[in-house]
């Protein structure tokens, strides 16, 4: 894809650089590990998981919080990893999961 650079990829992740954003792609087995659950779970939406990194964990609790408020269904309560990430995770109205976080795997200070 033009203007599209991989960045980096290993295990079941390949990071593309899309100008200042990001496009992880990963196996579901990654986002059990970061949502507690599968994709397929969480909601009968499709399987797939929008993520927005945030710069802080307060950022990740102010967007859980207004989700919330707005009538999405929390997947996973924001919380610390095993990595030492924070994140919390939900589902839109459609049943889109959003994966919130803070220090993800696939993030680039």
């Amino acid at each position: 894809m033009r203007g599209c650079e991989k960045e980096r990829s290993g295990g079941p992740t390949a990071i593309f650089s899309i100008g200042e954003t990001q496009l992880a792609l990963a196996g579901s087995d990654v986002f059990q590990g970061i949502l507690g659950q599968s994709p397929s779970e969480a909601t009968a939406a499709p399987r797939q998981v929008l993520a927005h990194v945030e710069r802080s964990r307060e950022g990740v609790d102010e967007i859980m919080a207004r989700a919330e408020a707005a009538g999405a269904t929390i997947v996973k309560k924001p919380g610390p990893n095993d990595w030492g990430g924070y994140n919390g995770a939900f589902a839109d109205p459609d049943g889109h999961v959003w994966n919130i976080g803070f220090n993800l795997l696939f993030y680039r200070a």
